[in-house]
This record gives C-alpha cells, sequence and structure tokens, in this order.
C-alpha cells in the first residue's frame, strides 16, 4: 500500500509538472505568434508582399505544430487517466482480497471460540483448575485477536477508501485538465 501511494503520489506530482510545463510552453508559443502578428499588422504596406506571406506561412506552421503538440500532450494525458484508472481497480480488488482474507481470520477465530466453550462445558478431572485457567488465557487471547482483527480491518478499509477516493480526484482532475486543453485547442482553431 505504502508503495503503491509512493508511486501515485509521484506520479501526480510528475503530471502536475508535466502539465505545468506544457501549459508554460504552449503560452509562449502563443504570445510570441501574438506579438509577431501584432508586430505585422503594424507595417506599413509595401511591395514586399512576398516576403509577409513568407512569414506569415511560417506563422501558420508554428502555431499548426503548437496545435498537434498539443493534441499529442493531450492524448499523453488520457493515456495516464487510463493508467490511474486501472491502479484504482486494482486498489479496489486488494481490499477485496483483504476483505475476504480477514472475514476468513474471523470464520477461524469463531471456530476456535465455539471449540473453547465446548472444552470449559465438560465435566471436572484431575488438573481441571489447571485446564480452566489455560482456557480461560486462550478465550482472552481469542478475543483480543478478535478485537485486533476488527480493528485492522477498519483501519484497512479507511487506508483503501481514502486511496481510492485520492485516485478518483487525481483522475477526475486530470480529466476536467483534458477536457479544458480540448476547448482551448478547440477554441484556437
Amino acid at each position: 500500500i505504502g508503495e503503491l501511494k509512493g508511486l501515485l503520489s509521484a506520479v501526480h506530482d510528475a503530471t502536475t509538472t508535466e502539465i505545468d510545463n506544457i501549459s508554460e510552453a504552449k503560452q509562449q508559443i502563443i504570445d510570441v505568434l501574438q506579438r509577431q502578428v501584432h508586430e505585422l499588422s503594424r507595417r506599413p504596406a509595401f511591395d514586399g508582399s512576398a516576403e509577409l506571406r513568407a512569414e506569415i506561412d511560417a506563422l501558420k506552421r508554428t502555431l499548426s505544430t503548437a496545435y498537434s503538440e498539443k493534441a499529442t500532450q493531450a492524448n499523453e494525458l488520457r493515456a495516464e487517466i487510463d493508467m490511474l484508472t486501472h491502479m484504482l481497480s486494482t486498489a479496489h480488488d486488494e481490499k477485496a482480497i483483504r476483505t475476504e482474507i480477514i472475514a476468513e481470520d474471523l470464520q477461524q477465530i469463531d471456530v476456535l471460540q465455539r471449540q473453547v466453550n465446548e472444552l470449559s462445558q465438560r465435566p471436572v478431572v484431575d488438573g481441571a483448575d489447571e485446564l480452566r485457567a489455560e482456557i480461560d488465557v486462550l478465550t482472552r487471547m481469542l478475543s483480543i485477536a478478535h478485537d485486533d482483527n476488527a480493528i485492522q480491518i477498519e483501519i484497512i478499509t479507511e487506508e483503501k477508501q481514502q486511496h481510492i477516493d485520492a485516485l478518483q480526484r487525481q483522475v477526475n482532475e486530470l480529466r476536467v485538465e483534458i477536457y479544458r486543453a480540448e476547448l482551448e485547442l478547440c477554441a484556437q482553431q
């Protein structure tokens, strides 16, 4: 669980950093293009229209490249969401397996408790006091084990749910970012 949390934290940090870097780079490209378009629009008309057309074509190619990069980045974010969704599913499966194991342990504890109860009901024989003392010790141990398992179930359930909630939030955040990126891409086209 700790490794999974560490991995998810690292993936989230890397994704956030990558998205920030991509957004900054995209914004820088857009700012440069807007400045160039603004400068070109302020130039007086002259017979060098071929040069202007070449410069406009170069700007269009740069803008097209920026759109392509943004689309690639959106696809990478989708792949990352798919990976996080898979990790979320795996965490849920692990939680289910642990719950089954704990349920089996509880059943075994119940069986042992019944055996202790049956043994404590037997008639007194030589050394019965020693056996009863041993039965009392075993009964307390079973009770403690039962309580420990109940606490473990609660802790594991809580941790898994927190983990699942965190992964779900990350998936939702990435979906929102992809949606925004797609909207920006559509708006710029």
